[in-house]
């Protein structure tokens, strides 16, 4: 491969990077509502009359609006934000170093399967362990109603640390890398495979004979979309 297309290649990683961190922080913000509202599901309890104060999203909604305003809906938004931007930059970065280690596909092929699988279940665990802390935090700033235990970021991580030690930032992190794992596995493998299948069956379709190596210029963002 000359220094031109390695060049080429490792510029459009650098991409799928940055837009990957871009996409998940700008998708990240516009659903912060949700799971807040999914959060206080989650860690509600019912009273001595068995009854619980969420009940469906729509009152969840509008009780937490009129008990702390609107901003209570992106509480923990901000820890979030770098969560998911932070992951999935991670993600990408990570998936694109691992599948480079196996060796080059002839041209119009994808990688075996096993490449796709390998590679994702690594980036997953990868951004998971660094970006973790994060998640901690943010669940620990939304599941709290009033009085608000936590004013802020930094406070929620001196407690934390000064109560559990640094250590404490990753409780209960084995069940979520037990799950990222074979999820980000099958995602990525799903979108190469996918597309792959995708760009084939239109090359047959037009008679035209389709690359597949280069995924990025033979389909567009609905088409991506579509198969991500």
């Amino acid at each position: 491969m000359s220094h031109t297309t390695q060049s080429k290649s490792s510029d459009y990683k650098w991409k799928d990077s940055i837009a990957g961190g871009l996409s998940g922080g700008c998708t990240r913000l516009l659903v912060a509502p949700l799971d807040v509202i999914k959060i206080r599901f989650q860690v509600q309890v019912t009273d001595a009359n068995q009854t619980v104060k969420y009940r469906t999203v729509p009152q969840t909604l509008k009780t937490i609006v009129q008990e702390e305003g609107v901003k209570a809906l992106w509480r923990g938004n901000l820890t979030a934000e770098y969560l998911w931007v932070g992951f999935m930059t991670i993600n990408f970065t990570t998936y694109q170093a691992v599948l480079k280690l196996f060796p080059e596909p002839k041209k119009g092929e994808g990688h075996p399967t096993l490449n796709y699988l390998l590679s994702g279940g690594t980036a997953g665990f990868c951004a998971t362990m660094a970006t973790y802390p994060f998640d901690f935090i943010r669940t620990r700033l939304a599941a709290q109603g009033k009085p608000r235990i936590f004013k802020s970021l930094s406070e929620c991580v001196r407690y934390t640390i000064s109560h559990d030690g640094p250590s404490g930032l990753w409780r209960g992190i084995v069940p979520s890398i037990v799950q990222i794992i074979p999820y980000m596995a099958l995602q990525f493998t799903t979108y190469e495979t996918s597309t792959r299948s995708y760009l084939w069956a239109k090359g047959k379709v037009t008679g035209k004979e389709i690359d597949t190596t280069n995924l990025k210029k033979q389909t567009g963002p609905i088409e991506q979309l579509l198969c991500g």
